[in-house]
């Protein structure tokens, strides 16, 4: 088997596994997002109905405001760590398959090449979009 046929199924391998980590990554990070927002919520409606009892409920209701934030630093650092880890992962496939691209010359690879690196770029734009947010609301 020649040197190149050999880098090239790798490449390929490599280039695969990539698109499936980075699949699972976003599935993940999504369902983790979303449970994190149901369950910030559900504390936020708790607070809220503690509000309106009796003022011994107020000591309670302290602590779940503070906990409540708690919640909320620690679903934004997790989505920080899956747009990083996302962002990771978009800038490895976009070399890995521009390198099998440019090895190969196949269409095919070329256009593989030309989308991941679209995701990668889109991904970054949206990243921006958020951070300009979080700079404003801080």
């Amino acid at each position: 088997m020649s040197d190149v046929l050999v880098v090239s199924i790798v490449t390929g391998s490599f280039a695969f596994l990539s698109a499936v980590f980075t699949g699972i990554m976003a599935f993940l990070s999504a369902k983790v997002l979303a449970g994190q927002k149901k369950a910030a919520e559900k504390v936020a409606e708790v607070a809220s109905d503690l509000k309106a009892s009796s003022s011994d409920s107020n000591t309670k209701l302290d602590g779940l405001i503070a906990q409540s934030a708690d919640q909320t630093k620690v679903m934004d650092a997790t989505h920080t760590l899956v747009n990083n880890a996302m962002a990771a992962q978009l800038r490895l496939n976009k070399a890995v398959t521009r390198r099998l691209a440019n090895m190969t010359g196949d269409p095919i690879d070329i256009e593989a090449a030309d989308v991941a690196e679209i995701a990668y770029d889109e991904h970054q734009k949206k990243q921006q979009v958020v951070d300009a947010v979080d700079k404003v609301s801080s």
